[in-house]
């Protein structure tokens, strides 16, 4: 069962391949049958991928695409008020559906010419075997971090503080793989 500070909830899976998404008992969803039903087609979508394909097509609803529509608008005026240039620079470049929950693939596209980051479907915490690579890296690291390219992750510090502020430079780490839960 799901437990506070874990990342992905655990899952189940049937002999067909349906996968049951394991809620903790304080999950405001444990008792709402749409939102488990939602939730387990989207983790067997995830579930059934197999790396080399393409990422599947989550089958998003109109209401998930407002959603993203009401956040995206109101996050526009808080990312140019407090997020440093390179943050903004890559979200420039990247050039994000407002209108409409991106695609995985999609979003693999965006990043492939950016960074060696590739977005892969998870349905539970990535395994630690054949599958947990997703796709094979792109680019090297050296050739994105080199190319002065926006990255995924960045830590934005003040050149004169080490606490986080708006506007400052960002140092990203490197990273190979992103999955989303």
């Amino acid at each position: 069962m799901f437990e506070e500070g874990q990342s992905y909830a655990p899952v189940t899976t049937t002999a067909d391949g349906a996968v049951t998404v394991e809620l903790g008992a304080d999950h405001p969803g444990l008792h709402d049958p749409e939102y488990r039903a939602r939730r387990d087609l989207l983790a067997t979508l995830a579930h059934r991928w197999e790396p080399g394909e393409p990422a599947p097509e989550a089958p998003y609803t109109d209401a998930e695409h407002e959603v993203w529509r009401v956040v995206s608008e109101d996050l526009q005026t808080k990312h140019e008020t407090y997020a440093c240039r390179e943050f903004l620079d890559g979200k420039a470049a990247l050039d994000l559906p407002l209108d409409r929950v991106p695609q995985l693939e999609d979003l693999s596209d965006r990043l492939e010419p950016r960074s060696p980051t590739a977005a892969s479907p998870a349905s539970t915490r990535p395994p630690a075997g054949p599958r947990a690579a997703s796709r094979p890296p792109r680019r090297s690291s050296s050739s994105a971090a080199s190319s002065g390219s926006p990255s995924s992750s960045a830590s934005c510090t003040s050149p004169t503080d080490s606490r986080p502020t708006a506007r400052a430079s960002c140092r990203a780490p490197a990273r190979s793989r992103s999955s989303v839960p």
